[in-house]
């Protein structure tokens, strides 16, 4: 036996050789980009290279379907094709009934997820959906000329089966109904139900119908109009009492759809005062109760966040010896033009702060250095991931908290300083992270040469740094650049952000300066707070 196989548009296409007609050249072995006309032998002698011949052309074509023009399928065709992973498309073009013998080598398909068949045994059908969740489409008209087969376009088998909701806009005669529990005997899909004519006899019976068939799940809407509300209002409820416990336990949603013109003219008028005290009443209490959880969650979080504060400053308080001690009290002199001496290595200070980073990394390994700003709450660890995201909702001990930490942008090299060192903090609670950061909008506060300085060290580094601008502004990502491609580009840069300030520093910042750059929001989540401060 020889197979012909082609490559048309989005398909590889199997025949028969011996029934599709080809010109004599193609009665031997004959392979081009197209077309491979193949006996069984040589393909069993040639397996990998015409497998591999296939993949490439698949590939390349982008093809995604398998055309069959018959049933019987040789077992070196699907040998070819099972082990390809971008063909999950089967056509079959032959006009008979597919039964479990012709499938038998779907069942070791991975994947072919759709088949298309003129029509199939229904066993075939229920157990190559359910047992690898193949969908199945059938072609054969499903013989059944009923008014709700017709209005729910359901024309073949597989139309019928994956149907999930249907429509009835008329009075269901016996014919109807019997259609009916024939859809829900090969339906394994059907979720809801809009009924557009209402008569109570035939929603009783199809609810009969239904637990007859064991559904459950299923959504009845009745969508009310003018010609039928008054009949729904009198034996709605009715319908419901009756069938009481047959809808809870299946789960049967037997609801009403209004239509906008009676939602204006009547629901409303339904609403007694009565029922609006309760309401209003209720919104209260649920208020009440929403914004007392809301405290006291803030508050335990709060807690959270200073035990993790006060076990953080143990750590450094350990580290400091009597010298040291000396050493803090040591203040930096602010001269006029507010250059600050750059901080001697020999301070133990520096030393052991050092020390104290690498302590911290025992807690958290994300530990890059120490924040400290004058006359504000924030003297703070820094930590640092590989995402903006994490601590914003977690503690320093990695504990979830919607205080958060102060962290370094994840782009940041926290070693070899970038261009522009970006921090940023939440500022919800005065007490915790860039709470107190608001201060530095103060005239009093950033008049303050001293308040000018901010102390930001790394395990390797003990800097100072020079604030040179403040500023509040809509949220943007402009300022939060790390590295640039020039040092016009990062001149700009800098022009840009000094020209916001609130105040003139008369600092110089040139594209040899490295700058610090704080970052958190501002009365709401549109407005930003920013200060950048210059490395001395």
């Amino acid at each position: 036996m020889k197979i012909l196989i082609k490559f048309k548009d989005d398909y590889i296409c199997f025949y028969n050789y011996d029934e599709y007609k080809i010109d004599e050249l193609s009665k031997t072995n004959v392979l081009d980009l197209n077309e491979l006309a193949l006996s069984e032998d040589f393909i069993n002698e040639n397996y990998n290279f015409i497998f591999n011949f296939i993949k490439s052309n698949i590939l390349k074509k982008n093809i995604h379907k398998v055309y069959l023009d018959k049933a019987e399928i040789n077992t070196n065709v699907f040998k070819l094709i099972n082990n390809i992973g971008e063909l999950n498309y089967l056509f079959i073009n032959e006009k008979k009934k597919i039964d479990i013998n012709d499938f038998n080598y779907i069942l070791n398909n991975k994947n072919i997820k759709i088949i298309d068949c003129y029509d199939i045994n229904e066993i075939t059908f229920e157990r190559l959906n359910l047992s690898r969740k193949l969908k199945i489409i059938t072609r054969k008209k499903y013989c059944n000329d009923s008014y709700l087969f017709r209005i729910n376009n359901m024309n073949t088998y597989s139309d019928i089966y994956y149907k999930n909701s249907i429509i009835i806009d008329k009075n269901l005669t016996k014919k109807d109904l019997n259609s009916f529990e024939q859809f829900l005997k090969i339906n394994k899909y059907l979720k809801n139900i809009y009924l557009k004519y209402f008569d109570q006899n035939v929603i009783n019976e199809i609810l009969k119908i239904i637990k007859k068939n064991k559904k459950k799940n299923i959504k009845i809407e009745i969508i009310e109009n003018d010609c039928n509300i008054n009949n729904i209002l009198n034996n709605f409820s009715k319908i419901k009492n009756n069938n009481k416990r047959f809808i809870k336990k299946n789960n049967i949603a037997l609801k009403i759809k209004y239509e906008d013109k009676y939602i204006k003219n009547n629901i409303i008028k339904e609403f007694n005062i009565n029922i609006l005290k309760n309401t209003l009443l209720n919104i209260i209490i649920i208020s009440i109760l929403l914004t007392g959880m809301s405290y006291y969650l803030k508050k335990q979080n709060d807690k959270k966040t200073l035990e993790t504060q006060d076990k953080i400053n143990e750590i450094v308080t350990n580290n400091f010896t009597v010298d040291e001690e000396v050493s803090l009290t040591e203040k930096e002199e602010v001269k006029d033009d507010i250059k600050t001496e750059k901080p001697k290595e020999k301070s133990a200070y520096f030393k052991n702060y050092s020390k104290t980073i690498s302590d911290l990394k025992k807690i958290n390994s994300d530990t890059v250095g120490w924040l400290s700003i004058n006359n504000s709450t924030i003297s703070y660890p820094v930590v640092k991931t590989d995402n903006n995201e994490k601590y914003l909702n977690y503690s320093f001990d990695k504990t979830k908290n919607p205080n958060g930490w102060i962290f370094m942008d994840y782009r940041n090299n926290p070693i070899n300083l970038d261009k522009n060192t970006i921090i940023y903090g939440h500022s919800g609670n005065y007490y915790v992270m860039f709470g107190s950061l608001y201060k530095v909008l103060n005239k009093n506060w950033y008049t303050n040469k001293t308040n000018q300085i901010i102390t930001f060290n790394t395990e390797n580094n003990n800097m100072k740094w020079q604030i040179f601008s403040i500023y509040t502004i809509k949220n943007t990502n402009d300022y939060l650049y790390t590295n640039f491609s020039s040092d016009e580009e990062y001149k700009n840069f800098l022009d840009k952000i000094k020209s916001r300030s609130i105040y003139n520093f008369n600092i110089d910042v040139t594209s040899n300066s490295n700058i610090l750059t704080l970052s958190t929001c501002y009365k709401d989540s549109s407005m930003r707070l920013v200060v950048h401060a210059k490395k001395l």
